[in-house]
């Protein structure tokens, strides 16, 4: 019996078409229809997180170095990820004495 029968041939075909079609809708959620879209920022950063692991491993420089040459390219608050939050968003108060109550 040859490993590419084609029974095994059609369910690769159907592992990498179904796999090809969630990564695609996936895309289109995440670009489209999440609530951070509305945000600026790189398309590609939207997608995936190896947007950022991009610039941390592959070019040697950090992710964080990057973010005021988007903020530059993008406006003052742009999004450079789906798990980044930039501080102007994070709800605090900085004026405010600390209290342990």
């Amino acid at each position: 019996m040859h490993a590419s029968s084609p029974t095994t041939l059609h369910g690769l075909l159907v592992f990498v078409g179904s796999t090809a079609l969630l990564l695609l809708s996936v895309t289109i959620c995440r670009i489209f229809f999440h609530p951070l879209a509305k945000f600026p920022g790189p398309k590609l950063a939207a997608v995936t997180e190896f947007y950022a692991g991009y610039y941390d491993v592959l070019t040697f420089e950090s992710y964080i170095r990057k973010i005021p040459e988007l903020r530059a390219q993008y406006g003052s608050l742009p999004m450079p990820a789906r798990w980044f939050w930039p501080v102007e968003l994070i709800p605090f108060r900085a004026n405010r004495p600390y209290s342990a109550q």
